[in-house]
């Protein structure tokens, strides 16, 4: 998952103009997104090993249940992204053009 959104910050920091700070945040704040959102399943996994839920804990761990994990990581970092351009946005629309 980390991995996952690693490539997806790096991807992101091609794609649009950013300053060197927001290019330095962006994948520190994706690898610790991962992290933290792979702790919840690996949490709610070891809750049903210890509950003897061996389907749900498949389920969770190699079927479809980990790509929801996936998916809602991906859709923090975008928020996070998204967040970035819109204030970077509105930076530069608060700027006063000097050149003219």
């Amino acid at each position: 998952l980390i991995i996952d959104l690693l490539s997806l910050a790096v991807l992101f920091i091609y794609l649009f103009n950013l300053s060197w700070q927001q290019k330095i945040m962006i994948p520190i704040v994706a690898a610790c997104l991962g992290f933290v959102v792979n702790g919840f399943r690996v949490a709610l996994m070891a809750i049903l090993v210890a509950q003897g839920d061996k389907e749900a804990f498949e389920y969770w761990h190699i079927g479809d249940g980990s790509l929801i994990f996936s998916i809602v990581a991906s859709l923090f970092l975008c928020c996070f992204c998204w967040f970035l351009l819109s204030r970077n946005e509105n930076e530069s629309k608060n700027s006063i053009n000097y050149s003219k």
